[in-house]
């Protein structure tokens, strides 16, 4: 309850947020993330700043189910 009204969160909502090193994005000189990005933008940008020598990848996810993201924007599973 909050403020005399239930609240709450329907079951099998998945929230996913992006955090991005602005530091490294700076370095780079590469625009930050914008809400209308599409897949290939993410998929260019992480290319621009992956530098594998140094220890830097561009994405890096610890989420089972990111892949899944990606199929269900392409209409599988819909």
């Amino acid at each position: 309850m909050a403020e005399g009204q239930l609240w709450g969160i329907p079951a099998g909502v998945d929230l996913w947020v992006m955090y991005y090193n602005k530091d490294l994005f700076d370095r780079y000189g590469i625009p930050y993330p914008e809400p209308k990005w599409t897949w290939d933008d993410f998929v260019d940008t992480i290319l621009s700043v992956r530098h594998v020598g140094e220890g830097i990848f561009g994405c890096l996810t610890d989420d089972t189910l990111f892949p899944f993201a990606l199929v269900y924007q392409h209409g599988v599973g819909s």
